[in-house]
C-alpha cells in the first residue's frame, strides 16, 4: 500500500516495452483509405455514408485476412514471454 508522501515515478513512454513498439498496419491502412475517400468526397460533393464505410471495411477485412498469421505470431510470442517470467507482475 502506498503511504502518504511516497513518490513513484512511472515511465509512460508509448514505446517502452516490446509490445508497444510494434507496427499497426490495420490502423494505418484504415486511416489512409479514409483520408483518400474523404478527399474524393470533397472533390465530388458526394455525402453518402456508405461511400466511406464499405471501402474502409473492405480494406480492413482484406488486411486482417492477409495479416492474421503475422498477428497470431506476435500474440503467441507475447503470451509466452508474459508467462515465462511472471515475477515482475506479482509485486
Amino acid at each position: 500500500m502506498i503511504s502518504r508522501g511516497q513518490i513513484y515515478f512511472v515511465n509512460l513512454s508509448p514505446t517502452h516495452g516490446r509490445e508497444q513498439a510494434g507496427r499497426r498496419p490495420v490502423l494505418g491502412a484504415a486511416t489512409v483509405v479514409s483520408l483518400l475517400i474523404s478527399v474524393v468526397q470533397v472533390m465530388t460533393s458526394i455525402q453518402d455514408t456508405t461511400v466511406t464505410t464499405v471501402p474502409r471495411l473492405t480494406v480492413v477485412g482484406a488486411i486482417l485476412f492477409v495479416l492474421i498469421p503475422w498477428m497470431l505470431n506476435h500474440l503467441v510470442s507475447f503470451t509466452v514471454l508474459l508467462f515465462a517470467d511472471f515475477r515482475p507482475y506479482t509485486r
